[in-house]
């Protein structure tokens, strides 16, 4: 089995380094697409394309340069990402690579065992993999999911906005967590991001949530904060929404183990409060 890794990334100078050395040791192809999805992220364009470039032949980079909405875009940029592959075949494996998300060894060799398997093969063409989605820093996280890789069963495959994929039979991979670091980058890019993610959709719920809550969140006052969340956003988590998970007590998990190896090689374990990193 061959895997397709797709990378799409902007404003991620800090992260496309490790995000694609990551794909180099896990794929058998790799696309990187450096993309604004939307007119307001264009501001935030820094050193991610020239980082990209110096891997030179190793990866397909793809700079599309279209703009509409996040919901629009992301399909049609891992689409083109698709029809550009030399592995599209019946069989092989997509990997959803997000410039924030990370995978130490052991879910390699667990996820490549699993896709090499024809049994694996003859049940399930998508995997939906566990995560710790860090919140603050990379010692605080809640706990997540994503679908992440996803088997060729046509040619004529392609994912659908938000990332569907045609198939539907679905592994739930939670033997190991998958590090995302989504809250980890540029929360101004996030807010701009949000403004333009579906379209005619107002998600100024979120906007409040991360200017009210996330912005002044006390790593040694939770209590105060999460009681906060749950008067304004009716959930008593640190978090807007379910899509993430607190502990039983609507707290933030704790983990002070190390991270992938292409992140512990990075300066980025180091930074007690990504908040100040970005002057959020």
């Amino acid at each position: 089995m061959k895997i397709i890794g797709i990378i799409c990334a902007w404003g991620a100078q800090d992260f496309i380094r490790p995000s694609i050395k990551q794909a180099l040791n896990y794929c058998d192809e790799t696309f990187v697409c450096i993309n604004a999805h939307s007119k307001n992220l264009l501001k935030f364009e820094d050193n991610t394309l020239a980082i990209a470039e110096r891997f030179n032949s190793a990866i397909n980079l793809i700079i599309p340069n279209i703009q509409a909405t996040h919901l629009e875009i992301k399909s049609k940029i891992m689409n083109l990402c698709l029809s550009k592959s030399k592995y599209f075949d019946i069989g092989n494996w997509v990997w959803i690579l997000d410039a924030d998300e990370f995978y130490d060894l052991r879910h390699y060799v667990e996820l490549k065992r699993l896709i090499n398997s024809p049994e694996f093969n003859q049940v399930y063409d998508q995997i939906c993999v566990s995560e710790k989605y860090f919140y603050i820093n990379m010692q605080r996280y809640l706990k997540a999911e994503h679908y992440r890789l996803f088997r060729i069963n046509s040619l004529d495959d392609k994912f659908y906005p938000m990332q569907r994929w045609p198939s539907k039979r679905i592994f739930k991979f939670d033997t190991f967590d998958m590090f995302h670091y989504c809250m980890l980058v540029n929360p101004y890019m996030k807010i701009e991001q949000w403004k333009t993610e579906y379209p005619g959709k107002n998600q100024q719920n979120k906007i409040d949530w991360i200017t009210k809550i996330y912005r002044d969140y006390d790593l040694n006052n939770e209590e105060k904060w999460i009681t906060e969340n749950e008067k304004l956003f009716g959930i008593r988590s640190p978090l807007l929404s379910s899509a993430a998970t607190p502990n039983e007590d609507g707290k933030l998990f704790k983990y002070h183990e190390r991270h992938p190896e292409v992140i512990e090689e990075t300066r980025l374990t180091k930074i007690k409060d990504y908040r100040k990193f970005w002057k959020f």
